[in-house]
């Protein structure tokens, strides 16, 4: 396989780049140190100039929805959570009156006094 052009783009990029600033011409140099001070100027001002109304109105919807992800989140926890506890509660309730029903209208009275009822005579 021959190697293509584009195989040796990034080495020659790179090679050009790890040259010394030194070793470029004056006019060069000179032109980068304007591009350079452009830049600095342009980004001072961007920092210095106060946030339009769009990026006000993005920053508050971005504020106020990880606000409301964050409520959702809680209120789904707390009723699940609640939703368990009064499944559980409404569970032992039957459970209680299934159990006062066998014993206090179906079982004789002679039940009662049997000890492997679970010790009631004690």
């Amino acid at each position: 396989m021959t190697p293509h052009p584009e195989d040796n783009l990034p080495r020659s990029i790179r090679t050009a780049l790890d040259h010394e600033v030194t070793r470029l011409p004056a006019h060069h140099a000179s032109k980068l140190a304007a591009a350079r001070q452009l830049a600095l100027a342009r980004l001072t001002e961007q920092q210095e100039a106060p946030a339009g109304w769009r990026e006000q109105l993005a920053l508050w919807g971005v504020h106020h929805t990880q606000a409301l992800r964050r409520g959702t989140v809680a209120l789904t926890l707390a009723a699940v959570t609640s939703i368990g506890l009064w499944a559980g509660l409404s569970m032992s309730v039957e459970e209680e009156s299934a159990d006062v029903a066998l014993l206090s209208h179906e079982l004789p009275l002679e039940a009662f006094l049997d000890p492997g009822l679970g010790g009631l005579d004690r």
